[in-house]
């Protein structure tokens, strides 16, 4: 059964705005990490508020890439000067 990741982010560039090269490479290794299978970024262009969800094939993978997230996560915050909180983990979503 498929989990899903959420991680609330505001601040770092405008939404809409080139990525740097060093976030896109590391959302490239995020994808090719063993279970990652989708990733998915949400953002508010009025409040800067936004999201990401990390869709992993099962919580084995999840947890095998918990070290990978939180240093690249402490990376962005640091680059990008954006605030990034883990947020919760859903174990049942559908798509409608």
């Amino acid at each position: 059964m498929s989990i899903a990741q959420v991680l609330h982010v505001s601040g770092g560039p405008e939404v809409g705005t080139t990525q740097p090269p060093e976030t896109v490479k590391m959302t490239e290794a995020t994808k090719a990490l063993d279970g990652c299978e989708h990733i998915y970024s949400m953002a508010n262009t009025q409040t800067g508020e936004g999201m990401a969800v990390i869709v992993w094939r099962d919580e084995a993978a999840l947890k095998a890439a918990a070290d990978h997230i939180a240093a690249d996560n402490e990376a962005l915050q640091d680059l990008l000067k954006m605030s990034i909180e883990p947020g919760p983990v859903y174990d049942s979503f559908m798509e409608l």
